[in-house]
């Protein structure tokens, strides 16, 4: 009996050697390393940690708007003596391509000239033809234009803008902040080169400027504030200037003509 038992315990310790060696634990074959799969890289075209590449990033924001349709709006208001004397609004709904855009324009006054407000307060571009209306008295007026080219707008993703204020500012170099949404936060509070500064003719002499802006993953500027001091033009008087634009709804933008076009499209031919 004694040797018996010595013998089934030998042979049970000898299975459970062989079972181990097998990793026969689980029941089935050894559980090969997996290697992770590497993470996409979504830095943005002209961003890295050492700082901006504003051509890069200009370009970067330009093919990617017009690779979809968006919505961009836009706001400038004039401050004079502490009174806000002038406000401008644009609302541009664009096609991919830009092959097609509508856009609405606004403007308020107070007190305030020169203006470069010709009274018109719509677009609607579809390829080929341009209409535009116009707001001056109590009943529109409408014009029509073959327009084969661009339409009224020379650059409706506004990147040349982007490249000016960014230029104006000096963020060439300057390391933005990345956030947990993976967009980019760029701070400028220094105005380095004035004579880059986009605006209008009327207000000169740009200084004392602070530049915000939201990158995101695809290189797109999602929005910017840029506010600056400057002299109104063949006056002494001082002008406070606050620009903001925000790029919405980036794919889901359906453009679609304003209601308007269609009384144009009756008055003009």
């Amino acid at each position: 009996m004694g040797s018996r038992r010595r013998l089934t315990l030998a042979a049970v310790l000898a299975c459970c050697l062989v079972l181990a060696g097998c990793n026969a634990i689980g029941g089935g074959e050894p559980t090969p390393n997996v290697t992770p799969a590497p993470v996409p890289d979504t830095t943005p075209a002209g961003v890295s940690g050492d700082g901006l590449d504003v051509d890069r990033l200009a370009d970067a924001h330009r093919a990617a708007l017009l690779a979809t349709n968006y919505t961009m709006e836009i706001e400038e208001r004039v401050v004079i003596d502490g009174r806000v004397r002038r406000v401008t609004t644009r609302r541009r709904e664009v096609a991919q391509g830009a092959r097609a855009y509508a856009i609405d324009r606004r403007e308020r006054t107070v007190e305030f000239s020169p203006s470069n407000y010709a009274g018109a307060t719509g677009y609607w571009y579809n390829g080929t033809v341009e209409f535009i209306r116009y707001s001056n008295g109590t009943t529109p007026a409408y014009a029509r234009f073959e327009s084969g080219g661009s339409g009224p707008l020379s650059d409706p993703t506004e990147h040349r803008t982007v490249a000016g204020l960014f230029a104006a500012f000096a963020v060439e170099g300057t390391a933005p902040t990345r956030r947990a949404s993976g967009e980019y936060v760029v701070r400028r509070d220094t105005l380095t080169a004035p004579e880059q500064i986009p605006g209008t003719v009327y207000i000169v002499a740009p200084r004392n400027g602070t530049l915000r802006a939201v990158v995101d993953e695809r290189g797109i500027v999602r929005r910017y504030r840029v506010t600056y001091t400057g002299t109104l033009a063949g006056t002494e008087r001082t002008a406070r200037v606050v620009r903001e634009t925000r790029v919405t709804d980036v794919g889901t933008t359906r453009v679609r003509p304003p209601a308007w076009v269609a009384a144009a499209r009756r008055t003009v031919r």
